[in-house]
């Protein structure tokens, strides 16, 4: 009997910090296939083509924030993808952003400097529910 190789799932990161983007990209594509995007707008548009299965981004960025493209996202998502989780990371650990987050539904809030290992755990987490 063939085997068949299983699809890497599709991450999506957002950030508007080109050093982050390259970091996280290096952590995650041993295990993800990644793409990525450093303006909020294109991220949207990658966001509703490819389908990711998990979207991670900054809540810091210009022309929209984090919070917005979550919204923006969800209100213009096909219905089999509105659920997609969101994995929000920030500079700024505030109960406002948190109480924020979690009214949206957000999976994780990551504060930086990123701990790469508890982003893995976290993708995990949320990609491979059947490990819990």
């Amino acid at each position: 009997m063939e085997k068949r190789a299983m699809r890497k799932k599709t991450v999506l990161l957002v950030d508007d910090d080109l050093i982050t983007l390259e970091s996280l990209k290096l952590a995650l594509s041993p295990y993800y296939e990644v793409i990525r995007a450093l303006q909020p707008k294109d991220g949207l548009t990658l966001a509703h083509n490819c389908n990711p299965d998990l979207i991670v981004l900054d809540i810091s960025m210009p022309k929209m924030s984090g919070f917005d493209f979550i919204e923006s996202f969800r209100r213009d998502a096909e219905p089999e993808f509105v659920n997609t989780p969101f994995i929000l990371l920030s500079s700024f650990k505030s109960v406002q952003y948190i109480a924020r987050a979690e009214a949206l539904g957000v999976a994780h809030f990551i504060e930086k400097p990123i701990d790469e290992e508890g982003l893995l755990l976290a993708l995990e987490y949320e990609l491979n529910p059947e490990n819990r």
